[in-house]
């Protein structure tokens, strides 16, 4: 009741949050969802809030949320990269393959150089059956830049599988 009565000596930003975690608790998800949309509202542009805001909202099980309080938090810091990568975190653990492609397709327009997002992006086209010629580039550049590395030479492995060639899927993995 004080949260209600704005009589908390707290910010609006954890008051909405707060009421939001009371009404998934009550099981009214409307109600939910109006305080955590007030609270990313009172929270915008303020990036202390904004994590506070993501990292709680992930810790009463709602991811998506997150996801959108996270997109909020990257476009108002100096560096995106740590938010980039908690976003990555976030839609892996939620097993949404083309989600985690689309968002390192974002990734990769502020670090288009950046070989381990390059490389992700690659083997999540192929796990999706998707820009394999692309993808078998991609990938055969990262062996050529970095022949020692696992991840990449499995990524050029299973584009060569999609493209029927197990032979030379093989020759790849071999002294790994």
């Amino acid at each position: 009741k004080i949260l209600v009565a704005n009589q908390a000596p707290v910010e609006s930003v954890y008051a909405d949050a707060f009421q939001a975690r009371c009404a998934m608790e009550s099981v009214t998800p409307a109600t939910a969802s109006v305080h955590w949309r007030n609270a990313l509202r009172d929270a915008e542009r303020n990036p202390e809030q904004l994590q506070w805001l993501a990292a709680y909202a992930e810790r009463c099980g709602e991811a998506r949320f997150a996801e959108d309080v996270l997109r909020s938090l990257a476009r108002c810091v100096r560096d995106p990269r740590p938010v980039y990568a908690a976003l990555v975190r976030l839609i892996e653990s939620s097993d949404r393959t083309a989600d985690l492609r689309d968002l390192l397709t974002e990734v990769l327009k502020f670090w288009p150089d950046d070989p381990a997002s390059l490389n992700r992006h690659a083997y999540l086209n192929l796990l999706l059956s998707d820009g394999l010629a692309e993808s078998m580039q991609t990938a055969g550049q990262l062996v050529k830049q970095f022949p020692d590395n696992q991840a990449y030479r499995t990524t050029l492995a299973l584009a060569l599988l999609r493209r029927n060639e197990p032979a030379e899927a093989l020759r790849v993995c071999e002294g790994m």
